[in-house]
């Protein structure tokens, strides 16, 4: 994938492996963020995008674009809708935690009687639990920069 974006004349930004820089011929730059086959692409004009685009397609026919004001992107919801701003969260992985987790409440503290009441389950599944819960958290919670990227 690395390759197929350098051929359309994007520079590799030196401070993330995973970012791409391309100024376009009416001078508005593309930016691309590649996360393992998924890229966010962004550039002021849907021309320069489609341009990538129709490159892209070339080599990886089964290409899906997904245009719009709000878009989905490795876990995060991204909402450009109004102007200027740009608003993450990770709404859809939280849930997905809590539920993984049996949450059914809503508690003003998490010390309220409900945080020890818990479910009796075998232990090879609370292990399984266990890690499933630790991988969620570190996806949301840590700085997810992949600098191993190749």
């Amino acid at each position: 994938m690395k390759k197929t974006i350098q051929r359309d004349g994007f520079e590799e930004n030196p401070y993330d492996r995973c970012i791409f820089n391309k100024i376009c011929k009416d001078g508005s730059q593309t930016t691309i963020a590649l996360h393992v086959d998924d890229l966010m692409i962004t550039n002021l004009h849907d021309e320069n995008l489609d341009s990538f685009f129709e490159h892209l397609k070339r080599t990886y026919k089964e290409t899906m674009i997904v245009r719009g004001q709000i878009r989905d992107y490795v876990g995060m919801t991204f909402n450009f809708s109004v102007t200027g701003e740009v608003k993450i969260t990770m709404e859809n992985c939280v849930n997905e935690i809590l539920a993984d987790c049996g949450v059914t409440q809503v508690a003003s503290t998490p010390a309220s009687p409900m945080l020890f009441n818990i479910r009796v389950v075998r232990l090879m599944s609370m292990w399984l639990l266990w890690y499933l819960l630790i991988e969620h958290h570190l996806y949301v919670f840590c700085d997810r920069v992949d600098s191993g990227m190749e």
